[in-house]
């Protein structure tokens, strides 16, 4: 948010504000002013939002939305938090129902000084649901709009990780293809051009306006293609930056011609005692790229065995003198050089794995010991989660 209004023949009410900030949010087809506001003169921060719900620009006519100042030991930090808000947007010309809920954050330059920045995101809190049945076998899906704007057809864009051995992170709206009656985050794959259910390939148009998940059988020259581990859920990327979210996978799926780089997969898997655990990793930009060819069956490496991987502390180490601070990074890595990212108990009581006192639902945190080269023990400890 900005102190400057917009450009715009926009029509508001009297403000009570002395210094009210205003942004412009994407809405649908739309842009819709909001104003930050407070609710009397002598609020501490930004508590009121004024929405233009009905895009007509005038917010005379709209509802306030209040909300709640949340305490804090900072005497530098302020947070407001809103109840989520109904409304309408305008899609593809047509007018749908949508849910946002608003979060204000403030920081200053003193207890008692300045505003330094003030931070307002919008989250969605609807979604659309429905059933798929792909031969005999029925599936949940879960249509959701991750980047808050209603639209709910948003393809993934392309961003990486900073450092050598870049994460691949594709972000845009979600959709969810599951067998499993409890629904969890990781599920989920952005909306890909193409994507593999039970086994079968095809062009996926999510049309919000008309309520429908269009699934069109993909062209007729798709090619085997193995998978090396068990996955449930996962994301490939063409070089050419086309996606494809592969849900509910055999050991072969069939794939147009390209070459494909592993980006996440989720995998449920239960230990020897019967318990769930789930599984959740990304790929990297140093990981292979499979080759996809007539003639040939390519093996997606990825999966067991894991091995970890201690990254080498390079913040805060002197150039000269001893170290007296070094800061280690431990994550585990799969064979296709995948980083794992969560790794849970889901259900059951009866593993006899370790677990975290801290984390209740993870496995113990793992040891570590640095020696010197004549055996002597420098410092020994544990890991932490995060």
């Amino acid at each position: 948010p900005k102190e400057e209004k917009p450009e715009g023949d926009w029509k508001l009410p009297e403000l009570v504000a002395d210094k009210p900030m205003y942004a412009l949010i994407g809405h649908g087809d739309q842009e819709r002013l909001v104003v930050l506001e407070k609710q009397t003169d002598k609020s501490a921060f930004y508590d009121r939002i004024l929405y233009d719900a009905n895009g007509n620009k005038d917010l005379t006519d709209d509802p306030k939305i209040d909300g709640e100042p949340v305490k804090s030991s900072s005497t530098t930090y302020r947070r407001t938090t809103f109840a989520p808000v109904e409304t309408k947007v305008t899609v593809n010309g047509k007018q749908t129902p949508f849910c946002f809920q608003p979060s204000l954050y403030g920081y200053l330059t003193a207890p008692s000084g300045t505003l330094r920045s003030v931070r307002l995101t919008f989250s969605s809190q609807c979604s659309y649901t429905g059933k798929l049945t792909v031969g005999d076998t029925s599936y949940k899906v879960v249509l959701s709009d991750s980047d808050g704007n209603g639209v709910f057809d948003d393809k993934p864009g392309y961003t990486t990780m900073a450092g050598t051995n870049r994460r691949i992170m594709r972000r845009g709206d979600n959709l969810f293809v599951t067998k499993r009656e409890k629904l969890s985050y990781y599920d989920g794959a952005p909306l890909a051009d193409l994507a593999s259910i039970g086994g079968k390939t095809y062009s996926v148009e999510a049309n919000v306006p008309e309520g429908k998940l269009v699934l069109k059988p993909a062209p007729a020259d798709q090619l085997p293609v193995r998978l090396a581990g068990q996955a449930d859920t996962m994301l490939l990327t063409g070089t050419d930056g086309k996606t494809i979210a592969v849900y509910d996978p055999g050991q072969t799926i069939d794939l147009p011609a390209g070459d494909y780089r592993l980006t996440k997969y989720t995998a449920y898997k239960k230990d020897k005692q019967g318990d769930l655990w789930m599984l959740s990793a990304s790929g990297s930009s140093q990981a292979g790229v499979t080759e996809v060819k007539s003639g040939q069956t390519p093996i997606v490496q990825f999966g067991a065995p894991y091995k970890a991987s201690i990254a080498k502390p390079t913040y805060g180490i002197p150039k000269e003198g001893p170290i007296k601070t070094a800061r280690l990074s431990f994550s585990i890595v799969g064979s296709g050089g995948e980083r794992v990212s969560a790794l849970s108990h889901i259900e059951g009581n009866d593993t006899e794995i370790a677990m975290s006192k801290r984390n209740p639902d993870r496995p113990i945190e793992p040891q570590y010991k640095i020696v010197k080269s004549d055996g002597e023990t420098v410092t020994q400890g544990s890991f932490e989660y995060g």
